[in-house]
């Protein structure tokens, strides 16, 4: 199903491409099959909304407008809606009521002109805005069927999964429906990973597309007509010809499946981090029950810190080097020996923009496991700016030790 999307307010026209607030509701719609038709910004003029929504309801669409709700905004949205689809503008008694609920449930005094925030075109019905006071609306009107929501994002993708998607799919005709199924890779740069798929020989009616999150991609296939057995056909494909990239079936991040693997396994973890600067333990301690699994986590930036919490010589920095094979090495071997746990993994390098050397350039990052086997070290020169390369040091750590789990998982 194409969706046509409406932004109202000027602080969407400061953004270049997709507004912040949006991009998880266009990631929700995504995976129920929906693509956007057509994305419109517009200010605060409800002249320019007003036309737009008699062009949309002339063409018969599914729409989403979002924006413009709310006492603040003079209920520029509600008024535009009432005038192009020929409606009166009245109060309506439940989106007043969820108003009044909403300030008296957060202890808040009624703002004047509260009022304003429950005036919605006649016989519309009700979106419920569990998480703030403004309630959206929706309406039908020969072949247009329009959503209007507020543009806060936490409120967007809660109305969103609680009261636009159920409405949503009763609009879908069985011969709109497609059976979906995604992959979340890691491992190979976006193009690559193009090629590769571009190579498969895909069943007929299945199609593909692959939407970055970087540094990993999220594979996203579709079988037409709702048939299930063309997409068991193309999972199949894809988890024989990717296996080695494949992190999950589903869009759980990588930190989620490694945390899921590590805690599964029973293995203790330590960390000692250089350049990544407490990000790789960040990611992991996002997770619930991370506890379960994680021990303590070191961020090892100065030499002296490498020297007085991981035992690291004078001689070894003075011969190698901060950054080098033998410096990650010692490191992960440091912080396993005083926590005492079954993993324990270390990075260092040179995140940038300035620090690299000839020899040494920027991106340069070693990352070492240490177990009760013997350590591994991985040397990795990565593209980017700062926030890239820590990024993708952190990710390469989280799927090898999410690869360590399996193993001991796949042993057990």
């Amino acid at each position: 199903m194409e969706i046509a999307l409406v932004c109202v307010g000027n602080r969407f026209l400061t953004q270049p491409d997709l507004p912040p607030p949006l991009a998880p509701l266009l990631r929700l719609l995504q995976d129920e099959g929906c693509t956007l038709s057509e994305l419109l910004v517009l200010d605060d003029d409800g002249r320019a909304l007003h036309q737009a929504l008699l062009r949309y309801r002339e063409q018969g669409v599914v729409l989403l407008v979002c924006g413009g709700l709310g006492s603040h905004r003079q209920a520029i949205t509600s008024r535009a809606a009432a005038q192009a689809f020929r409606l009166n503008l009245a109060l309506h008694d439940g989106a007043l009521e969820q108003v009044r609920d909403f300030y008296q449930r957060s202890g808040q005094t009624l703002p004047d002109g509260y009022e304003k925030q429950a005036l919605l075109p006649h016989k519309v019905r009700l979106l419920r805005n569990p998480c703030g006071p403004t309630p959206g609306f929706f309406l039908q009107q020969g072949r247009t069927s329009a959503f209007f929501l507020p543009d806060n994002s936490q409120q967007l993708a809660v109305m969103l999964r609680q009261e636009v998607l159920p409405l949503l799919r009763g609009l879908i005709s069985p011969q709109q429906c497609h059976c979906q199924s995604s992959y979340r890779l890691f491992g190979n740069p976006r193009e690559r990973q193009e090629q590769q798929l571009e190579r498969l020989p895909w069943p007929e009616g299945v199609g593909w597309r692959l939407d970055e999150d970087f540094p990993c991609q999220l594979l996203r296939l579709s079988a037409a007509s709702g048939d299930d057995s063309l997409l068991q056909q193309a999972a199949l494909l894809v988890e024989q010809r990717l296996a080695d990239q494949i992190v999950c079936r589903g869009s759980a991040s990588l930190a989620q499946i490694c945390a899921t693997r590590l805690r599964d396994a029973e293995l203790s973890l330590a960390l000692a981090e250089s350049c990544t600067g407490g990000l790789l333990a960040k990611l992991l301690t996002d997770q619930p029950g991370s506890s379960a699994f994680f021990e303590r986590g070191a961020v090892s930036y100065a030499n002296s810190a490498k020297q007085d919490w991981l035992g690291i010589s004078d001689q070894l920095l003075l011969q190698h080097g901060a950054v080098s094979a033998a410096c990650a090495r010692a490191m992960a071997e440091g912080i396993r020996q005083r926590a005492r746990t079954d993993l324990a993994l270390a990075v260092t390098g040179i995140a940038g923009p300035g620090g690299g050397t000839a020899d040494k350039p920027v991106g340069t990052v070693f990352i070492a496991l240490a177990e009760s086997s013997g350590t591994q070290v991985a040397h990795h020169q990565f593209a980017g700016d700062r926030r890239q390369v820590r990024l993708q040091s952190a990710c390469h750590a989280l799927d090898w030790l999410r690869r360590a789990a399996e193993q001991r998982l796949a042993g057990s």
